[in-house]
């Protein structure tokens, strides 16, 4: 049976690994922001996870115009030029 791959075969196991590693890097970016008429904005989850909060305190932001945002379709995105400005701004330089 020459030329016949088979799950044993060296041919399958190489081509399930280039699989599994391009099925990792499309998931990879799939997270990452996208540009929208010259800005990239980032998801709620994306800003959560980047600054180390709960879901919580990022509608405290927004509730209190501590952070710019957008809604589209209900759901909210935030420009990220206006966050690194706001963390640029804020940014705190404790030298001892």
């Amino acid at each position: 049976m020459d030329g016949v791959i088979t799950r044993q075969s060296e041919e399958y196991i190489m081509m399930m690994r280039m699989l599994k590693k391009c099925s990792k890097e499309i998931l990879e970016f799939q997270d990452l922001p996208v540009p929208i008429a010259g800005e990239v904005y980032m998801t709620g989850e994306q800003i959560c996870g980047m600054l180390h909060i709960s879901n919580r305190t990022l509608q405290k932001l927004r509730d209190e115009r501590g952070i710019a945002y957008t809604v589209i379709g209900g759901k909210f995105l935030y420009p990220l030029s206006k966050l690194q400005l706001l963390l640029e701004e804020n940014y705190r330089n404790y030298i001892r």
